[in-house]
Parts: C-alpha cells; structure tokens; sequence
C-alpha cells in the first residue's frame, strides 16, 4: 500500500489540475487508490516506483491504469526503460480523461456497493 501511496501522491505532485479533476473527493481518490493497489499487486513496490518515476517523467498527461501496468512490466526487466521515441507506454491520445474516469468510478462504487 506504501507504493501506491507514493504513486498517487508522485502523481498529485506532477499532474496537481489534471489529478484533482480525477479525484476531486476523498472518497474517489480512495476507490481509485483501493482499485490500483488490486490491479498492481503482482508487482513489487521497486517496480511500481520506478515506473511511477518514469511516466512522471515522460508523460505529459496522467497515466491510466493500463499505462501503469505497461510500466510496471518495462521496469521488472534488466534493460532500462525504453525511451519516448521507442516506448510502447506512450500511445498516440491522451491517457486521462476525466469524464471517462468519473463514469469508471461510479460503475466501481456501484459494483463495490459504496
């Protein structure tokens, strides 16, 4: 829990209007922390901190779940995170949308009966 702590509170400090349009409440910054901590926890807190450090700082827009996860895999090999020009972290849109990101939230408290 410590590292995805540290990964939110990274990507607060990076990403301070876009994070705070994505959880502009206590409650769904707490969903969302519980939903990536199930989703990374295959990944040992050195590789969610690297790849947390290195989309903070390579990624313009705040990174999705699925960005992080790529992440993750890149920073579990011996090899360094591939750069910009050769990564496939970076896709061709941005990775944040806050109106999709509300529409997931509420389908998880539905689903989490919260």
């Amino acid at each position: 829990m410590d590292a995805v702590n540290l990964m939110f509170a990274r990507f607060q400090t990076a990403y301070h209007n876009q994070y705070h349009r994505a959880f502009p409440d206590d409650e769904s910054l707490s969903i969302a922390k519980r939903y990536w901590l199930t989703e990374l926890q295959g990944y040992s807190p050195r590789q969610i901190a690297v790849a947390a450090e290195y989309l903070t700082r390579t990624e313009r827009y705040l990174p999705s779940l699925a960005v992080m996860v790529q992440a993750c895999e890149q920073s579990s090999l011996s090899a360094p995170l591939p750069d910009k020009s050769g990564s496939a972290l970076h896709d061709s849109g941005p990775a944040f949308s806050p109106k999709r990101l509300r529409a997931r939230l509420k389908r998880l408290r539905a689903e989490l009966k919260i």
